[in-house]
């Protein structure tokens, strides 16, 4: 079986195409953080829900 040669291969991206990737990392980083913001003050909310139930 003979082995394949590797042959790099780069792709230039246009000024639109790298614009609507920049958009869509900003749009993921921006969904990212809002859904960790949401879990720790949920958490937060929780623990302090049981604090106040235990008289902490």
């Amino acid at each position: 079986m003979a082995e394949a040669e590797y042959t790099p291969e780069t792709v230039e991206l246009d000024k639109s195409q790298k614009k609507s990737r920049s958009a869509r990392n900003y749009a993921i980083a921006f969904c990212l953080i809002a859904f960790i913001l949401v879990m720790f003050f949920g958490t937060m909310a929780k623990m302090a829900s049981v604090i106040a139930q235990n008289g902490g």
